[in-house]
């Protein structure tokens, strides 16, 4: 029962008395490794004072959560990557934001409430520059000012009836489209940092078609956009906040939908599930042999429960965009889970509703990426720039939308877990005595 040195030190009084502080803090430790307790809630224990004769009790320093910033590959050259890392100390969970590449999300590591260990939610380069720089199929990247494709890269303003016709960056065998937004691999502003007893963040932006900075301008977007985005790690996990904004004080307004592209890392994604969300039915976006959608829906009932199915080095393809259909009063939040059976646990993206009531599931990064999952948070439909949604995405002048989603790891929902063997029958009593049979 006695205190670590590295809490409670020689000479402290806490440590050499023994007294209870030590205690609390050996106990708020235990109960943290078990994940009885919030790192907060650990925190604010290892903070109290002693009240038996006015000693203070032991207090732990620095702040368990941090902001670090590190560089990868040769400082200054072509090739180097700058991150920002927000770290829990007391648990090891950390997250790993390329502010010099779209801020793209390279590592999440979040404590699993069924191991009690620290493990990885999304694919990673391992902080590897090089791969890192190279990994490609949109791994855990921004996509602004649009998600997914764009119909041949091109799109009519709803306004002006001007079109445009912007860089086509993904090239089917039938058609080129615009994919995914103009974000990816841009440098972006550092605005601020933050680390504090309840959890670390930063926030990043960038603006386009910025009058000073040539490599802002987008083509085939000439509006005046600015973008926020701000990470938070904390105990519930990684929670993103998106900030679009018209910088124009008066004027035209612009056009903006966004998402994100998470591969969630399993160990096998022919024997892993998703669930989308039971709060909500689901609609199934109708697409065409480009991936274009219809302007049709269908109901869609699966992903509760069922494996993924196929093989390990062939999974089935999924490649496909739904929209909840409830109303952000019935609910407010949308939670999609990747179950692995390897892992025992969930990994949990939720979305607060109504900024984000779309999710696109694409199994198509394996072997490339591993063996990942891509569950992607959208603020509008694939194409949502020439499928009438356009009017409904618009930034007046002015005009700024916001929204947020995030990360977890969680306890496994019951639809997603094997049934309960049946229960044994009852033993047969014994036989009276001086029976026949």
């Amino acid at each position: 029962g006695a205190c670590s040195t590295a809490v409670c030190p020689a000479g402290s009084g806490a440590r050499e008395a023994g007294h209870e502080a030590c205690d609390e803090t050996s106990a708020a430790l235990s109960r943290l490794r078990k994940t009885e307790v919030s790192s907060e809630e650990a925190f604010s224990i290892l903070q109290l004072k002693n009240d038996r004769g006015g000693a203070a009790a032991p207090r732990l320093s620095p702040v368990p959560f941090s902001v670090e910033s590190i560089t990868l590959g040769d400082p200054g050259s072509d090739d180097s990557v700058g991150l920002k890392v927000l770290k829990n100390s007391l648990t090891g969970e950390s997250v790993d934001i390329a502010w010099t590449f779209g801020g793209k999300v390279d590592s999440l590591r979040l404590k699993s409430p069924v191991t009690g260990k620290v493990r990885d939610l999304l694919v990673s380069s391992g902080r590897n520059a090089t791969r890192l720089l190279t990994m490609g199929w949109g791994a855990n990247e921004f996509l602004m000012p649009f998600a997914n494709r764009i119909e041949n890269g091109t799109y009519v303003d709803v306004v002006t009836g001007h079109r445009y016709y912007m860089k086509r960056t993904n090239h089917e065998e039938t058609v080129d489209n615009a994919i995914h937004g103009f974000l990816i691999g841009r440098s972006m502003d550092v605005v601020s940092e933050n680390q504090d007893p309840s959890g670390a963040s930063v926030t990043l932006a960038y603006s386009f078609n910025s009058a000073n900075d040539s490599e802002s301008m987008a083509k085939g977007y000439p509006y005046h956009l600015s973008v926020q985005l701000t990470y938070t790690l904390n105990s519930e996990g990684l929670t993103i906040t998106a900030s679009a904004t018209n910088r124009l004080d008066e004027g035209e307004p612009l056009p903006f939908y966004m998402g994100m592209h998470p591969y969630f890392e399993v160990s096998d994604v022919a024997s892993s599930s998703v669930l989308l969300d039971p709060c909500s039915e689901w609609n199934q976006i109708e697409v065409d042999e480009n991936l274009i959608p219809t302007g049709k829906t269908v109901p869609f009932d699966a992903f509760n429960g069922d494996s993924i199915g196929g093989s390990t080095q062939k999974p089935t393809l999924w490649d496909n965009g739904f929209k909840a259909t409830a109303s952000s009063q019935h609910c407010d939040t949308l939670r999609t889970e990747v179950y692995d059976p390897g892992f025992g646990d969930s990994s949990v993206l939720w979305m607060a509703s109504p900024a984000f009531k779309w999710v696109q599931i694409f199994t198509g990064g394996t072997p490339a990426l591993g063996q990942a999952i891509a569950v992607e948070p959208m603020s509008g439909e694939t194409n949502a720039f020439n499928n009438y949604q356009a009017e409904g995405l618009l930034l007046q002048a002015g005009e700024t939308w916001e929204g947020s989603f995030g990360f977890k790891v969680a306890e496994p929902s019951p639809a997603l877990l094997p049934p309960p063997p049946p229960p044994k029958p009852p033993p047969k009593p014994p036989a009276a005595a001086g029976s026949s049979s």
